[in-house]
């Protein structure tokens, strides 16, 4: 009887392992208002967690953590990150989007630090749908062509480096820009779902932990 329990417990396990587990990501912003939604999946769907929030909700929950990370990314380019945390009517001014740019940057140079787990499991990643659509205007016709040229290019990396480092892309990226030259507006939907074996991240996490075990011992001390 007891083999017989073990044998379960062993195969829900392996099931697990081998099971995939998929993240569905929706980000959408109309001028000052953007909300994040999240939905993880596991089991084909049986198990569904699923969280929604306003970034002012995240910054109110997890502040200390933004603090951390802003001290971080400064500590990485410098002076570019002054100002991040000023309050401003119109954010869409080519400073914000070059600082944005420049944090982008200092966040993949952390990430670096860890750049071969990371890529492992970036190439182990399915990407079952990509949809990013903006519409953008700067107040001004030609400001507002400069910059719809700008988010195209912005978007256009981002989708090479999906399609070079995902283990497949099985649905077609569908980006768009649309500039307004009306007025000064932004209003984006990113909607983004892929999924990855349980098991690698398992492995990945290990990995992870080696990494770190072996940094704080190669620096002369004993991990803590």
């Amino acid at each position: 009887m007891a083999w017989l329990i073990g044998l379960g417990i062993l195969s829900v396990i392996l099931l697990a392992v081998l099971s995939r587990i998929k993240f569905h990501i929706e980000y959408h912003r109309n001028q000052q208002d953007d909300r994040f939604l999240v939905n993880i999946a596991l089991v084909r769907g049986l198990l569904n967690f699923k969280t929604e929030f306003t970034s002012l909700e995240l910054k109110k929950k997890f502040w200390r953590m933004n603090l951390e990370l802003q001290s971080e990314v400064e500590a990485e380019m410098g002076k570019a990150s002054a100002g991040l945390d000023q309050k401003t009517e119109a954010p869409i001014t080519y400073q914000n989007v070059r600082l944005g740019y420049n944090i982008l940057r200092a966040l993949m140079e952390l990430v670096g630090k860890y750049k071969e787990v990371f890529l492992r499991i970036v190439r182990l990643i399915r990407v079952l749908e990509l949809n990013w659509k903006t519409q953008i205007g700067m107040g001004d016709a030609a400001a507002t062509g400069v910059i719809t040229g700008v988010v195209w290019g912005i978007k256009g990396v981002v989708v090479q480096t999906i399609y070079r480092y995902a283990g497949s892309v099985q649905a077609t990226a569908d980006i768009k820009v649309w500039p307004d030259f009306s007025k000064k507006s932004i209003k984006t939907d990113l909607r983004c779902i892929f999924d990855i074996r349980i098991g690698h991240i398992i492995i990945a996490g290990f990995k992870l932990l080696i990494i770190g075990l072996r940094r704080g011992f190669n620096h002369g001390g004993t991990p803590h």
